[in-house]
């Protein structure tokens, strides 16, 4: 389809010819389809300087900036994707050792650390949350309290674009998770098994 990058072009192909393969066997003429498969640039991620400036922009005295803040500090903490934030539950984020497990990427239960710093901004989102009944998310809407889904977490992401000097998204967030990590020390394995 017109505007699709190479990536969702080669996952289209494969699915295809999947079918193909299943519906008339291994002699359908378009199994010899083939897309040049073209190398991502590298992932953009934050600099320490640009990540503290992100998190000092919120009014952190007001529900949305007490959270937008706390989905940040997590976001580059745990090296969580988007889906995975959204599903983390307050029942699994544990403050004596500053950890929180999720339900991750292949149906796998994950887990990531979060500095004591991290803590206490989560901490002061907690003191905002009014989750709707039974919901137990930790990232909740602020207006009705249900859990917040990937689309609620892109438009606040669209929100920041308005802000800093430099773009930022959700997908950022992991990938400055081991940028800054490594930065500042971490080994590479270390952080192969903390980014899951």
């Amino acid at each position: 389809r017109p505007g699709w990058g190479n990536s969702q072009q080669n996952v289209a192909l494969h699915c295809i010819k999947k079918f193909l393969r299943w519906k008339y066997g291994d002699l359908h003429p378009a199994l010899a389809a083939r897309i040049k498969r073209i190398q991502p640039p590298p992932r953009r991620s934050l600099t320490p300087d640009q990540a503290l400036q992100v998190l000092a922009s919120f009014n952190t005295y007001k529900p949305a900036g007490a959270r937008d803040q706390a989905i940040i500090a997590f976001g580059l903490d745990t090296g969580f994707r988007r889906s995975e934030i959204c599903r983390v539950q307050l029942a699994h984020v544990d403050f004596y050792n500053n950890t929180a497990r999720a339900l991750c990427k292949g149906g796998q239960w994950g887990i990531g650390a979060f500095t004591p710093e991290t803590a206490q901004v989560i901490q002061r989102w907690l003191n905002f949350r009014k989750p709707a009944d039974g919901i137990g998310n930790l990232f909740v809407n602020i207006y009705n309290g249900k859990a917040l889904t990937g689309y609620g977490l892109g438009c606040i992401f669209k929100r920041l674009l308005e802000r800093p000097d430099f773009k930022i998204s959700l997908h950022d967030l992991r990938s400055s998770f081991a940028t800054l990590a490594t930065f500042y020390g971490a080994p590479s394995r270390s952080l192969q098994i903390a980014g899951r």
